[in-house]
């Protein structure tokens, strides 16, 4: 007697059969579902970086405009404060 003429005429084998295919779905389910939500995390997760990246950056830009400018009003005015940071100073030219 093959398998398939047993389920074919077998009542218990019929329903082991659904059994086995339902637990077969369920376990194919939960594999799609593992997979799709580790890639939902690893896209959002990339996501944050890359903003957090962008957000640093537009900090890290203004700041150095601030410097330049008050590094070259110091330039244009000179004064005390350029004659003290030449004065103290190991390199001249951060001055």
């Amino acid at each position: 007697m093959t398998i398939l003429r047993l389920i074919l005429t077998n009542r218990w084998a019929q329903g082991l059969a659904v059994g086995l295919a339902f637990l077969a779905l369920i376990f194919a389910l939960d594999r799609c579902a593992k997979y799709a939500m580790g890639e939902m995390q690893e896209s959002a997760t990339e996501a944050g970086v890359q903003k957090e990246r962008a957000e640093s950056s537009a900090v890290i830009i203004n700041q150095v405009e601030k410097a330049n400018a008050a590094a070259e009003k110091v330039r244009r005015a000179g004064g005390a404060e350029r004659a003290d940071c030449l004065r103290d100073n190991r390199h001249p030219e951060n001055c």
